[in-house]
């Protein structure tokens, strides 16, 4: 059985393999923290019936004036959908750096599916695959800007 020879760089040394990503303790148990605070929002975002959703926006004002600005950045998508799993995806990446990607945007399709799936039985609102793959896309976006920005914190300036 042959053994695999050490690789050595034009110098004659070992390449250096790179240290995992690390990141502040008190960050990671922040992004908990928020994150639980986050799928707890998608929960009751997604549980609450039209009607009682279009009361909360007459009596907060505030609440459908944040609203309407998340839904007028791109009125062709349903931003708040965006907002709210692009969210979920950079505070999960935070919370688990230790995990790989794949994983977190597994667990954001299964919250994705979920959230979608149990709207069949909220009077007033429906299902729709197509803002699953929607939370998805943006959660993987999440992903992506968490990881982007924790690697430009670790290279030396």
């Amino acid at each position: 059985m042959a053994t695999e020879q050490p690789r050595f760089d034009a110098d004659g040394a070992e390449p250096s393999i790179p240290a995992p990503l690390q990141q502040p303790a008190w960050l990671t148990a922040l992004a908990r923290i928020l994150l639980f605070a986050a799928v707890m929002l998608v929960a009751v975002a997604v549980l609450l019936p039209n009607t009682q959703l279009a009361a909360l926006r007459v009596q907060w004002r505030w609440f459908s004036e944040a609203i309407n600005r998340v839904e007028a950045l791109w009125p062709a998508v349903d931003m708040v959908h965006v907002v709210m799993f692009g969210g979920v995806g950079v505070l999960l990446a935070l919370a688990f750096p230790a995990v790989r990607q794949g994983r977190l945007l597994l667990a954001i399709a299964v919250l994705a599916a979920v959230s979608e799936f149990v709207q069949i039985w909220v009077p007033g609102r429906t299902a729709s695959v197509g803002e699953a793959a929607l939370d998805v896309a943006a959660g993987a976006l999440g992903l992506l800007l968490a990881g982007a920005v924790r690697g430009i914190g670790q290279h030396p300036h």
